[in-house]
């Protein structure tokens, strides 16, 4: 990158700032929710999310005015109990607990007023700087939710997470769906209650999650003759450039090992009309990216060279500084028009 302007220009200083302090929030937000301490909580006081926040400010010893200077907000959010059970395959989905080799069926818990994130990670633009929001939800009682362990690792659960980040590829789903990704179904049961889905084609390589779903899982959905399974791996089927009307890619945890998932499937994806596909929690990936940027942009103003610990993060950086290098920011409203959601879909087209 070469910035052509003031580089005391105090909106870029603010953007360089935001990398380090992203990261820090980042942390600070992980810790809370894997380290928070049990409340005793009034369940008739009116300001819980107050005392939440109050929580998260001790746990990462953080003031109030310390968190003003951050690019990040904490939204937190009291959900319903009953619009939980009430989403259709809470409610119709109840497999007794099984073990298959190392795949593993069971229920897991939410303690009320345990927080955990709700929605995924998204970036506004606000005072000319992007700001990232974290969704944080809890119950107000206990909520037991399903979940497939491959050993110990999560391969899904069915939470108001993966609820809330799947609503709006569910809504987009038409004709013949293809989602790579398998886990507990929860999309392709979805996917097949609609009157506009005459069929769900579920590729999955894991033989034994394809096991236990077909055993535990698969008997409870109300359309069965619409789903095809396929014991592949997603981007060999993609090879055989199948015809679809609609594609949903989810074979990743996080928008981390997202990213490269993301940028695997791209090459398979450039002549696909994106309209007829989404990759899960894109927007969480985005703002991931967004943070690659910013390392390019230090780099380039301090003349230092970044190292990532994971190889694949370090190549993708290099491939970015080799778009940029010769990239020209005549102003600050320049060099924040390549954040935009647009600049990014662009620069993925060509460092992926």
């Amino acid at each position: 990158m070469k910035i052509l302007f003031d580089k005391n220009d105090h909106n870029l200083k603010k953007l360089v700032e935001n990398l380090d302090n992203s990261i820090f929030f980042s942390d600070a937000l992980n810790n809370y929710i894997y380290n928070q301490e049990e409340l005793e909580i009034d369940p008739f006081n009116d300001d819980i999310n107050s005392v939440l926040k109050e929580q998260f400010f001790s746990l990462n010893s953080l003031t109030p005015s310390d968190v003003k200077h951050f690019p990040c907000q904490l939204s937190f959010n009291r959900l319903s109990p009953i619009d939980y059970k009430n989403d259709a395959y809470v409610k119709k989905v109840n497999p007794k607990p099984f073990k298959y080799n190392d795949i593993k069926l069971n229920c897991e818990t939410y303690f009320p007023y345990e927080v955990f994130l709700f929605d995924q990670t998204k970036t506004k633009f606000e005072r000319n700087l992007p700001l990232e929001t974290s969704y944080l939800g809890y119950f107000p009682s206990q909520i037991n939710y399903l979940t497939i362990k491959d050993k110990s690792t999560n391969w899904m659960v069915i939470t108001p997470y993966e609820i809330q980040t799947m609503k709006d590829s569910i809504k987009r789903a038409k004709g013949h769906v293809v989602t790579f990704g398998l886990g507990l179904g929860y999309f392709a049961f979805h996917a097949s209650n609609k009157d506009n889905v005459n069929k769900v084609t579920i590729v999955e390589l894991n033989k034994d999650v394809i096991t236990v779903f077909t055993k535990c899982i698969l008997p409870f959905f109300e359309h069965k003759e619409k789903i095809e399974l396929i014991n592949l791996d997603a981007k060999d089927y993609l090879k055989k450039n199948p015809k679809f009307d609609y594609l949903f890619i989810d074979t990743y945890h996080n928008e981390v090992d997202g990213l490269s998932h993301f940028a695997s499937f791209y090459p398979y994806l450039k002549t696909c009309d994106k309209s007829k596909y989404d990759f899960w929690i894109k927007e969480s990936i985005d703002t991931y990216f967004r943070r690659l940027i910013s390392a390019d942009l230090i780099s380039s103003l301090n003349k230092e060279k970044f190292i990532f610990d994971d190889p694949f993060l370090d190549k993708l950086f290099n491939r970015l500084r080799n778009l940029t290098k010769d990239m020209e920011f005549h102003s600050f409203e320049e060099l924040l028009n390549f954040y935009s959601a647009s600049s990014l879909d662009s620069i993925y087209k060509q460092i992926i």
